[in-house]
C-alpha cells in the first residue's frame, strides 16, 4: 500500500528500523524523512541510537538486499557504469531508465544480455516484460558462462564508479545505515541457462 502510494521501496527498510527503535509508527517516520534531509538525521531527531540503527538494519537486510538498496539509492552509478560498458550516451540512458521505471538491478542484467545477444538495451527490457530473465536469456540463446564473464566485467565497472562515488562522499559523510559500495562484489545474476 505504500508503495502504491508512492514511497520508495529501499525507504521501507530504514523507516520500520527506526520506526521499531523508536516507537513510533511508520507513517510518521516517513513523514518526517519527507521533512528532513537524510535518515541519519530522522533516526537522530526521534532519538534512535545510531549503532543500534545500524546494527538492526544489518540483522534485517542480508547482503545481497542491502546490496539492491545501494543500487536504488544510487542509480547514477548503474546509469554510469552501463553507459561505460554498452559504450552508450549517458543521458539517452537516464531518460530510457526514467521512462521505463524498473529497478536499477534489473537494468544491468538487460545491459549484460544486450551487449552478447547484440541486442538493444530497450528490446532487451521489452521481452523482460513478457518473462523471467531466464526466459529472455534462452530466447537470446545466451550460455551462463557468458553471462558470468560478461557480469564480471560490468562488475568491475560497476565497482570503479561505485568507489569514485564513495571517495566523492566522503568528505560529507553517509546516512546512517547507508551501505558502502564494496557491497557491489557479489554476483548480480543469479539464474541463467544452462
Amino acid at each position: 500500500a505504500l508503495i502504491d502510494e508512492g514511497v520508495k521501496r529501499c525507504d521501507l527498510y530504514p523507516a520500520a528500523v527506526i520506526a521499531k527503535l523508536s516507537d513510533r509508527d511508520l507513517r510518521s517516520v516517513l513523514k518526517a524523512k519527507a521533512e528532513k534531509k537524510t535518515w541519519h538525521t530522522v533516526a537522530k531527531d526521534l532519538g534512535v541510537d545510531e549503532r543500534k540503527f545500524r546494527s538492526e538494519m544489518h540483522r534485517i537486510l542480508p547482503a545481497a538486499a542491502r546490496k539492491a538498496v545501494w543500487l536504488d539509492h544510487h542509480p547514477e552509478v548503474v546509469s554510469r557504469s552501463i553507459a561505460e560498458y554498452l559504450e552508450m550516451d549517458e543521458k539517452k540512458l537516464a531518460a530510457m531508465i526514467k521512462k521505463e521505471k524498473v529497478r536499477p538491478r534489473e537494468w544491468l542484467k538487460a545491459a549484460v544480455l544486450s551487449k552478447i545477444s547484440g541486442k538493444p538495451l530497450g528490446k532487451v527490457m521489452a521481452m523482460k516484460k513478457k518473462g523471467s530473465w531466464l526466459e529472455v536469456a534462452t530466447a537470446l540463446g545466451v550460455s551462463r558462462e557468458e553471462v558470468r564473464t560478461e557480469m564480471q566485467r560490468l562488475r568491475k565497472i560497476l565497482k570503479k564508479h561505485a568507489e569514485r562515488w564513495d571517495e566523492e562522499h566522503r568528505e560529507t559523510g553517509r546516512e546512517a545505515g547507508q551501505m558502502r559500495s564494496n557491497l557491489l562484489s557479489e554476483p548480480l545474476l543469479v539464474r541463467v541457462p544452462a
